[in-house]
C-alpha cells in the first residue's frame, strides 16, 4: 500500500520550481529588454547579456499612444524572431 502523504510530498518538491533572483529574472532568458517611452518616440532594445550584443533595436513615433505603440514594436519583433532560422 502506498503512502499518499509521502507522495504528495515527493510530488510537491519535483515539480517546485526554486527560486529566481531577481536578477536571474531579466537574464535567465537570454535576452534583456530596454525601453524608453518619450514625448514624442519610443525607443526599444534588445541585448544579449553575455556577450552586451545588441540583437534588435527600433525607434518609432508613438503620436500620443505610447504602450500601443510598445506593445506593437515588441509584437512585431517576437513575430520576426521566430520566423528566423537560429
Amino acid at each position: 500500500m502506498v503512502d499518499e502523504t509521502n507522495v504528495s510530498n515527493d510530488l510537491l518538491h519535483v515539480f517546485q520550481p526554486e527560486p529566481i533572483s531577481p536578477r536571474a529574472r531579466l537574464t535567465s532568458h537570454g535576452v534583456v529588454l530596454g525601453v524608453d517611452v518619450g514625448s514624442t518616440t519610443v525607443k526599444v532594445v534588445a541585448v544579449d547579456p553575455k556577450t552586451k550584443e545588441i540583437l534588435w533595436s527600433d525607434y518609432q513615433r508613438h503620436e500620443t499612444r505610447q504602450a500601443e505603440k510598445v506593445l506593437e514594436m515588441l509584437v512585431d519583433e517576437v513575430q520576426v524572431s521566430c520566423t528566423e532560422p537560429l
